[in-house]
C-alpha cells in the first residue's frame, strides 16, 4: 500500500501541469490500471491455493476414514 501512495504522490505533482480535468483524470488511471491488475492477479492466486487446499484437505479425509475402516476388518476377521 506505502507503494501505491508514494506512486500518487508523484502522479499528483506531474499531473498539475495539465489543466483538462478529463485528461489529468484519465493520466492518473492510466498509471493506476497496472497496479490494480496486480492486485487483482494476486488475490486470484491466493484465492486459487486456498481452493485447492481445501480440496485436498477433503479427499485426504475420505481416504483416511476408509482405510482404518478396512484394517479393523482384517483384524476382526482374524
Amino acid at each position: 500500500m506505502l507503494r501505491v501512495f508514494v506512486l500518487n504522490s508523484e502522479l499528483f505533482a506531474a499531473s498539475r501541469i495539465i489543466q483538462d480535468d478529463i485528461l489529468h483524470a484519465l493520466l492518473i488511471l492510466v498509471e493506476l490500471l497496472p497496479i490494480t491488475n496486480a492486485e487483482i492477479a494476486k488475490k486470484k492466486k491466493v484465492d486459487e491455493k486456498i481452493q485447492e487446499n481445501q480440496e485436498n484437505d477433503e479427499s485426504k479425509r475420505g481416504k483416511g476414514k476408509g482405510k482404518k475402516r478396512v484394517e479393523i476388518e482384517r483384524i476382526a476377521k482374524r
